[in-house]
């Protein structure tokens, strides 16, 4: 290479290193290629277990690569508004606490299952927090002892879905916090991507991985979603329910994250006050992802991150419980989320087209007592006179 080859490299070097000083060096496609990631060790599962015919995964390359090569070779993120000092610290060795909050009611097996895979994860830092709500069935206790690296909360009585996971974040001593499902099983090196995502770019919330069946190891059950429609109330699931292919192979930000497994900063739970428990049974991710939202925040999906999920253990497929909660809350995220023009169209489609749509299916199949769930899931909201749109002002909190 000639002087002037030399000199042209020089001068490209020169500029990288200016544009990482300005913050640019977390900006990336996906921070989770940008560092280094924990060495895989080999899969350790016992008989059994769901994930147990993964492939052994080749250890990441750990060799530290001067920041401007990352920046030189991955494109921007398009939603990052701002770079603060804070998006160019490098992990190093030092890794952030994560508090992993999980609820258990009446599933002491499932539970188990989803213990035993968190004990294979790699993820150096973190601690487990197991609370107990209020069971009746099987002695979760007995969990304790099986795994006694856990902090374990019991309970006296059901405060549900939302009451029990703000009862383990209030004991939550991490930088991050994984609201993480009990039916859940996890890949050993799931939580890695998670957290880089959250250490790389401040404008991200929470983070939630690609999620599958349990019973369909390679079918999609989350890999993102549209946005909430205003109207409907409801958000489009990408891949929900086809088989994982390179479309959703990709990081990206999304309308809402997954409640059955998502990352969120410590500093939101508290500033947004956890979980709505208004809500008791579902609709309180997607109320908390909008809340999140209007303090600027963006939520993530992180394809390189996976879990296995049953989904719907706690009240059962088709039951009456989860018949009266979806109703209700549907409408009550309306209520709280939707104010003018919005609010009206979203009643007039409630009550012309969603809640007909569901009596009619209930009565041409004769589930006469999901009519009756419906009938006092809308009963509860006339007691519920109370109940205002949330103040929609942006508050700044970074």
């Amino acid at each position: 290479m000639g002087r002037n080859g030399l000199d042209w490299a020089h001068s490209l070097l020169r500029v990288a290193r200016v544009y990482a000083r300005l913050g640019g060096l977390c900006a990336v496609a996906n921070p989770a290629r940008a560092y280094p990631a924990v060495p895989a060790g080999p899969l350790l599962w016992r008989s059994g277990h769901p994930a147990r015919q993964l492939r052994q995964r080749r250890p990441r390359r750990t060799a530290h690569r001067p920041p401007y090569v990352s920046l030189i070779r991955l494109p921007v993120h398009q939603h990052t508004v701002a770079k603060t000092k804070a998006s160019m610290k490098s992990f190093n060795n030092d890794w952030p606490l994560v508090s992993i909050v999980s609820v258990n009611w009446n599933q002491e097996q499932l539970t188990r299952e989803m213990l035993d895979s968190l004990s294979h994860v790699t993820y150096p830092n973190l601690e487990v927090i197991l609370v107990d709500n209020g069971s009746t069935k099987g002695d979760a206790s007995r969990l304790k002892a099986e795994f006694p690296h856990i902090r374990f909360l019991r309970l006296e009585e059901n405060t549900g879905f939302a009451g029990g996971n703000n009862a383990g974040f209030r004991m939550a001593n991490g930088k991050y916090v994984l609201l993480l499902n009990n039916d859940t099983l996890v890949d050993p090196h799931f939580l890695q991507p998670m957290v880089n995502t959250l250490e790389c770019d401040p404008w991200v919330g929470v983070v939630s991985p690609k999620i599958y069946f349990v019973d369909h190891q390679n079918t999609v059950q989350y890999a993102g979603t549209s946005e909430i429609h205003p109207i409907t109330s409801r958000g489009q699931k990408y891949g929900y329910r086809q088989r994982d292919g390179e479309q959703y192979a990709k990081s990206g930000v999304t309308g809402l994250a997954n409640g059955a497994c998502m990352l969120v900063r410590k500093r939101i739970i508290d500033t947004l006050g956890g979980l709505p428990e208004i809500y008791f049974l579902y609709y309180e991710e997607h109320d908390f992802t909008v809340q999140l939202q209007r303090h600027g925040y963006v939520a993530y999906y992180q394809a390189d991150a996976s879990i296995w999920h049953r989904g719907s253990s706690s009240t059962g497929r088709g039951s009456t419980l989860k018949a009266y909660f979806y109703h209700r809350n549907r409408l009550l995220f309306v209520r709280r989320n939707q104010r003018g023009m919005q609010y009206l169209l979203a009643l007039a489609y409630l009550f012309g087209i969603a809640y007909p749509k569901a009596f009619l299916s209930y009565a041409l199949s004769r589930q006469w007592a999901h009519i009756r769930a419906m009938a006092s899931a809308l009963g509860w909201h006339l007691s519920r006179a109370d109940i205002r749109p949330i103040n929609r002002m942006f508050v700044p909190t970074r």
